[in-house]
This record gives structure tokens, sequence and C-alpha cells, in this order.
């Protein structure tokens, strides 16, 4: 029995795209947790070592440069994600890894 609407099907090459956006914007979180995690375990105990205004002076230049390469991994993250949702033919927004 057919219903009287039955979303369409996506092509095989539409199906490809979507997997490789999806793998994309993995692996671009991916970067992005191990350059918080690189901090959190090299490169802050590190600066501990060394007196006061020379870790504020390091800890100045470090964050203005990790917060750009953090934020624009983010971003593309994100946007590459919402490229997966809307190029994969679903109605609604998904919200998870899986499918």
């Amino acid at each position: 029995m057919l219903f009287a609407f039955s979303p369409p099907v996506p092509s095989s090459c539409m199906a490809l795209e979507t997997f490789m956006a999806k793998e994309l914007a993995l692996t671009t979180a991916a970067a992005f947790a191990g350059a918080a995690i690189f901090v959190s375990v090299a490169e802050q105990p590190a600066r501990l070592g060394i007196d006061d205004r020379a870790l504020l002076a390091e800890w100045k230049l470090s964050y203005a440069r990790g917060f750009a390469m953090q934020a624009s991994l983010a971003l593309a993250s994100a946007l590459i994600r919402a490229v997966g949702i809307l190029g994969s033919g679903a109605t609604g927004a998904r919200f998870s890894a899986r499918r």
C-alpha cells in the first residue's frame, strides 16, 4: 500500500556529498577538540613554569591566536554540518551525529 505522500529519495551522488559533509564536519570538530586538549595538557603547564610577567605576555599572544583558530574551526564545523543536513533532504533539523 502506498501512502499519499512519500519523501523524495536522494540520489547516490547526493548521499555521497552528504556523507562527505558529515565526515568533514567531524574532522573539523576533532581538530577543535585536539587543540583544546593540547592547550590543557602541554601548553598551559609549560607556561606555569615561567615568571608572572612572561606568563602574562605569552598568554595574551597565545589567547588571541587560539581564539581565532578555534573560532574558525567551530564555525567551519557548524557550517559544514548544516550543509550536510540541508543536503540530506531531511524535512526537520537533526542535532545528532548519528542517523
